[in-house]
Order: structure tokens, then C-alpha cells, then sequence
């Protein structure tokens, strides 16, 4: 009866230490999930950081471009209107008695045109600073 329990305690026993090995390398290979799972997060959130960062950078080289495009167009239309009202000043306002039949037919036209060049040429050159 004493070696029936011996045999009987000693096989409880190695049941009990493979119960046990087995919880442990479960509990490692749960660890080692767990790491991977965590790895795989962290490499996400660093990829969506990039992804983010390369898209804002886009976009700001999307909107410096844009912004000089519009810079340009209010270059030109400054010009012109720097232009148009030389020429006004050149044929309209140096010859009163004789206005140009070009532009208009009389001296209050030649007024109304000189004050809208002005006005246009002024505007115009305002946006420019806004811009920069």
C-alpha cells in the first residue's frame, strides 16, 4: 500500500509539473504575442506618422505653389495697369485741349479714366503686399 501511494503521489507530482510547464510556456508564448502585437502598433503609428508628415508636406508645397501662381497673376495685372495708366497719363493728360481719340472724346472722360488707372494700379498693388 506505501508503494501504491508513492507510485500514485510521484505520478500526481510530474502531472502537476507538466500542468505547470505547460501554464509557463503558455504564459511565454501569451508574452511573446503580446510583444509582437505591440511591435506591430508602434510600427503602425510611425507609418501613419510618416504618412501624415508626407502629406502635410504636400500640401504646403501645394499651397506655396499656389500663393506664387496667384503672386504672378497680380504681378501682371499690376503691370498692366501700371501700363494702361501710363498710357493714359502719356496721351490723355499732357493734351487736354486735344484728347486722344482712342481712349475717349472729351476732358471729363479723360478724368474718369485717369482716376480709374489710378484706382486699378493701387488695388492691385496692394494685393501684391498682402501676398508677401
Amino acid at each position: 500500500m506505501q508503494v501504491r501511494r508513492r507510485a500514485l503521489e510521484t505520478e500526481r507530482q510530474t502531472r502537476i509539473q507538466e500542468m505547470a510547464e505547460r501554464r509557463r510556456q503558455r504564459a511565454s508564448e501569451f508574452e511573446l504575442r503580446q510583444q509582437e502585437k505591440e511591435k506591430e502598433r508602434v510600427e503602425a503609428a510611425r507609418a501613419k506618422d510618416r504618412d501624415r508628415e508626407e502629406r502635410l508636406a504636400a500640401l504646403s508645397k501645394q499651397q506655396k505653389a499656389h500663393i506664387e501662381e496667384l503672386q504672378k497673376k497680380i504681378q501682371l495685372k499690376v503691370t498692366y495697369a501700371w501700363s494702361k495708366l501710363s498710357f493714359v497719363l502719356q496721351h490723355c493728360v499732357q493734351g487736354k485741349s486735344n484728347p486722344c481719340i482712342h481712349c475717349h472724346n472729351s476732358d471729363k472722360q479723360c478724368q474718369i479714366l485717369t482716376e480709374f488707372w489710378i484706382n486699378n494700379a493701387m488695388s492691385n498693388s496692394k494685393q501684391i503686399t498682402k501676398f508677401k
